[in-house]
């Protein structure tokens, strides 16, 4: 990648992502132009004079070179909003959650001193910067045993990740009425929350593990529903995994259009349990 590529990723992270209204505010960037309040660098195509040049988009100019954002401080905060996918607007009944030590997979011994999420199903949470292994464990009365492990920072602050949390009777219709195979309670399931380099759920990626087997069914929300013909994600930016093995899964994500790697993540999917895994561009990949 060139290096005025490079500039336009260092700009994707910086902590201010409304860093200009026109083209002349970043002239302090050298030769970038005002996209979307990012100044993003005009990267050369070789063709000489006018129209030889082609902005490189900001939603995807990080990849295969992310750069980690600076927390300012020792810990980083994670947002996230819980509400029920039948009803976004309700928040489920006797909602709980507890931080979970990677190490403690039942999570016998909660982490203590944390929040509890708002009335409108809200919670903040500030983690140490390099804890990628916590996880959270929520309960409710109307939804089935849910996890949310964490996502490294693309841009800090990090954006809302909305937990959309469903009951077992949900899971089952979808096994057995969308995909046609019967639901395992043996087996773990998982939503997988795809970003891009500005935090943002995006369309277009594909999300593959090599952890599904002959039984697991992939599936991609498709206008707010899941849907196992679909190969991609569509603006909603999800998909998933249904009878996954229980166990330690990892998890990678691909533009769809041009199979390049945008990152990876990991997991631990428990028998009976739906987790989700937020994925953005990560480092090293």
């Amino acid at each position: 990648m060139s290096a005025l590529a490079l500039t336009a990723c260092s700009l994707g992270f910086g902590l201010d992502r409304e860093q200009c209204e026109k083209t002349a505010d970043c002239s302090g960037f050298g030769n970038a132009e005002c996209v979307d309040k990012v100044c993003v660098a005009i990267e050369s195509t070789g063709g000489g004079g006018a129209g030889g040049s082609v902005p490189v988009d900001p939603k995807w100019d990080c990849i295969g070179n992310v750069e980690p954002p600076d927390p300012g401080g020792d810990t980083v905060r994670h947002v996230y909003r819980f509400v029920l996918a039948v009803d976004e607007s309700h928040v489920p009944d006797n909602l709980s959650t507890q931080v979970c030590a990677g190490i403690d997979p039942d999570c016998e011994n909660p982490k203590p001193g944390f929040p509890q999420p708002d009335a409108n199903g809200l919670l903040e949470l500030d983690l140490p910067v390099n804890d990628l292994s916590s996880f959270l464990k929520i309960t409710s009365d109307e939804t089935m045993p849910t996890t949310v492990f964490l996502q490294r920072p693309i841009i800090i602050p990090q954006t809302e990740k909305i937990i959309r949390m469903v009951s077992l009777e949900t899971i089952i219709a979808l096994a057995e009425g969308a995909a046609d195979v019967p639901y395992d309670p043996l087996k773990s399931s998982a939503v997988i929350l795809t970003s891009n380099c500005l935090d943002e759920r995006t369309s277009g990626v594909r999300i593959e593990s090599a952890a599904a087997d002959q039984d697991t069914v992939p599936f991609y929300f498709n206008s707010s529903i899941p849907n196992p013909d679909v190969t991609e994600t569509d603006t909603q930016g999800a998909g998933g995994f249904l009878n996954l093995p229980p166990g330690p899964a990892t998890v990678k994500i691909y533009r769809a259009s041009t199979d390049e790697l945008i990152g990876t993540g990991t997991f631990l999917g428990q028998a009976g349990v739906l987790s989700y895994l937020p994925i953005g561009p990560t480092e090293g990949d």
